[in-house]
C-alpha cells in the first residue's frame, strides 16, 4: 500500500485536552521540521482511530521513506501541525533536522524568509524538548548548534528586523518568546557590531533565557488577571531557578548563564533576582531585557492585546526608561527601523513616484538593471517609462512579463513588482507597467545613512590624511581627502585598515574608529574618496556613533 493511499484510509484525528496516555513514550514535532524529498532517519507517528474509535498512534511514514511534497502537503490539507517521533529516536530525529537544517540553509534558491522559517522550527524543536520534555541536557548541544548557524546565516544574509518579525508568532507563549527573543537579539547583536562567535555565544543564552519557568507552576504563568504579591514572587525566582539548574550542567559559559540570570535586571537597579545597577549588569543581558520587554509588549497573552512597534517603543521610551540601557534602547530604535513598510493601493501620493523620476527596472534575477525615466501615469492603472537604452528590451520583454522597480525618493531606495502591459516601438519606444499595489523600503545598505560634512582625520597605512565624513552610519562612512595624490590614491587596496576620528558638531568626539577600505576613488581632480566599514564596534566608540546618528537623525525629523 503506497503512502497516498495509507493517509487516505487512515483515521486521523486531532488531539485535545489531556493527551498524556496517548502521546507516552513519543516526542511532539512540527511539521515545519519534516523535509520533503528527504529520507527519514526515524518513523513518524500520528494520531489515529483504531476500529474500536480508540486514539492510538499509527505509523504513517516510516525510516528510509521519502516525504515528498504532495505527500507534506496532503498532511497538512487534514490540519496537522506536528507529527510524533518515539523517545529512542530521538537522536535519528536530532541528526536528520541538523543534516536538513544546514543543507537547506546553503540551498542557493532560498530566500531570507524561507531561512527565517527554517530556523524558527528548528529552535521550535529545541525549545519544546528543554521546556516539555525536561530533556535539557539534550536540548543544550542542539541549542548551541542552531545558534552557531543562525549567526552565520544573518551574518551572511544582512538579515533585517522586518525579515524576523513578518514571520514572528504574535501570541505570546513561553516557546514562541525564548525562540523570538533569540532571533532578534542575535540579528541586533550584529548590527552593534558583535562577532558572529559572540553572536551565537548570546543566542544560546537567550533562547534558553526563560527555562527556570518550566519549573513556576502553569496557573500562575498563564493565569488571566492580576498576579498576587505572592504568585510574582514565585515569577520572580525563574531567573535564578534557570541559572541554577543550568549551571549544574557544565555546559554553558559564564556569559551564557548571565543572559539567564540577570534578563530581568534594571539599570537603576530595580530588577531581580538581584536588584543590580547598570555596571554590574553583563552587557548580553542589557540587550535581552529590551528585546525581552519588546517582544512582550508586541504579542498577545490571555489578558492583553498585542502593542504596535510604535506603541510598545512610546512605552519603552517613557515607563521603562529608567529600566533599561539608554544607549542601546536608542540603537535598538535605529535597529527596528530597517523593516518593509508598505503603502496601500488607495494612498497614491505616498508611493513619492514623480514624473520624471529615473526608474531602474530589472527583469530576472541576474539580469542587468536597465534605467528609465518616468514620463506619465495613471493612478491605480499603470505607468509610462521611456527606457534610456530601449534595445535591451526588444528582445527580452513580452505581455504579462514580470518585473522588479527600484527607484530614489529622499535619500532612500525603494522599489516594488511589476507587470509589463505592453511595449511599444512607435512611434516613440514606451514601456508600460502595471501600477504597483504596494511599495517595499529596499535595504540597499544595512544600516540607515544620514549626510553629513565633519572635519575628520583617517590614519591609512600609518599616516594620517585630514578630509571630511560625508556621510555616515552605523555600518560605514564616506570620507573625503585632498589630501592624497593620484599616486598614493592607486595603491589603497580593498580591505586595508584605517582609523577614523571626527567631531560632531553636538555631542560628544568621535575617536580611534576602526575600519577597513570598501571602495576608492579619484573624482574632480584632486579629490579622493573612499568607501569605510566600520569594525569591531564596542563600549564608548560604539556609544559616541550611536550619539552622533541619533542627533543626525533628530536634525532630519525636524527639518522634515
Amino acid at each position: 500500500m503506497g503512502l497516498t493511499e495509507i493517509i487516505d484510509k487512515s483515521r486521523f484525528v486531532h488531539l485535545e485536552g489531556d493527551v498524556e496516555e496517548v502521546t507516552r513514550g513519543f516526542v511532539r514535532v512540527n511539521m515545519k521540521n519534516l523535509f520533503p524529498d528527504s529520507g527519514l532517519f526515524f518513523d513518524a507517528y500520528f494520531p489515529v482511530a483504531d476500529r474500536d474509535m480508540k486514539i492510538v498512534m499509527e505509523r504513517i511514514l516510516p525510516r528510509g521513506k521519502y516525504c515528498d511534497r504532495r505527500t507534506r502537503q496532503m498532511l497538512a490539507d487534514k490540519g496537522f501541525q506536528y507529527f510524533y517521533v518515539r523517545k529512542e529516536d530521538t537522536k535519528a530525529f536530532d541528526t536528520y533536522l541538523q543534516a536538513n537544517t544546514k543543507s537547506r540553509l546553503s540551498a542557493s534558491d532560498i530566500t531570507p524568509a524561507e531561512k527565517v522559517e527554517i530556523l524558527y522550527g528548528s529552535a521550535e524543536y529545541i525549545v519544546e524538548t528543554a521546556f516539555s520534555d525536561g530533556r535539557v541536557e539534550e536540548a543544550l548541544p542542539q541549542g548551541a548548534a542552531f545558534a552557531k548557524e543562525a549567526a552565520r546565516q544573518f551574518s551572511r544574509s544582512r538579515m533585517t528586523a522586518g525579515e524576523l518579525l513578518k514571520i514572528f508568532s504574535k501570541d505570546y507563549s513561553t516557546f514562541t518568546h525564548s525562540i523570538q527573543v533569540s532571533l532578534l537579539g542575535m540579528a541586533f547583536c550584529l548590527y552593534l557590531g558583535y562577532s558572529e562567535k559572540e553572536t551565537a555565544d548570546f543566542g544560546l543564552g537567550a533562547l534558553f533565557h526563560d527555562i527556570g519557568k518550566s519549573e513556576v507552576d502553569d496557573g500562575i504563568l498563564n493565569k488571566p488577571s492580576r498576579l498576587t504579591a505572592e504568585e510574582f514572587e514565585s515569577i520572580k525566582q525563574h531567573p535564578l531557578k534557570g541559572y541554577e539548574s543550568l549551571s549544574k550542567l557544565n555546559l554553558l559559559t559564564q556569559e551564557q548563564l548571565m543572559v539567564v540570570l540577570q534578563h530581568h535586571e534594571d539599570v537603576n537597579g530595580g530588577g531581580y533576582p538581584q536588584g543590580l545597577k547598570s555596571q554590574d549588569i553583563h552587557p548580553y543581558a542589557k540587550i535581552t531585557r529590551i528585546v525581552d520587554a519588546y517582544d512582550a509588549l508586541t504579542t498577545r497573552r490571555s489578558y492583553k492585546d498585542a502593542l504596535s512597534p510604535e506603541q510598545a517603543f512610546q512605552l519603552m521610551e517613557t515607563d521603562m526608561k529608567p529600566l533599561l540601557d539608554a544607549q542601546l534602547l536608542k540603537s535598538f530604535w535605529v535597529f527596528l527601523r530597517i523593516k518593509e513598510s508598505s503603502v496601500d493601493r488607495d494612498r497614491h501620493v505616498d508611493l513619492s513616484l514623480r514624473i520624471g523620476s529615473v526608474l531602474h527596472i530589472q527583469l530576472s534575477v541576474k539580469a542587468e538593471r536597465i534605467t528609465t525615466k518616468l514620463i506619465g501615469m495613471d493612478a491605480g492603472a499603470y505607468l509610462i517609462l521611456q527606457p534610456q537604452n530601449p534595445a535591451k528590451l526588444i528582445d527580452q520583454v513580452f505581455k504579462g512579463k514580470e518585473v522588479v522597480v527600484r527607484y530614489l525618493s529622499d535619500g532612500a531606495v525603494f522599489g516594488f513588482e511589476s507587470k509589463v502591459i505592453d511595449f511599444m516601438v512607435q512611434p516613440a519606444r514606451l514601456l508600460f507597467l502595471t501600477y504597483p499595489s504596494k511599495v517595499q523600503y529596499c535595504e540597499i545598505r544595512e544600516h540607515k545613512r544620514y549626510d553629513c560634512l565633519y572635519d575628520a582625520q583617517l590614519v591609512l597605512a600609518g599616516a594620517p590624511r585630514r578630509g571630511v565624513v560625508a556621510n555616515i552610519s552605523m555600518g560605514g562612512c564616506q570620507f573625503i581627502t585632498e589630501d592624497l595624490d593620484e599616486e598614493q590614491t592607486a595603491h589603497i587596496k580593498i580591505e586595508d585598515g584605517v582609523t577614523l576620528s571626527f567631531q560632531p558638531p553636538a555631542g560628544v568626539p568621535v575617536e580611534s574608529l576602526a575600519g577597513e577600505v570598501r571602495n576608492v576613488k579619484r573624482s574632480n581632480g584632486s579629490r579622493s574618496e573612499i568607501g569605510i566599514r566600520f569594525i569591531n564596534l564596542q563600549g564608548d566608540k560604539r556609544n559616541a556613533l550611536v550619539d552622533c546618528l541619533s542627533n543626525l537623525a533628530m536634525t532630519e525629523r525636524v527639518l522634515s
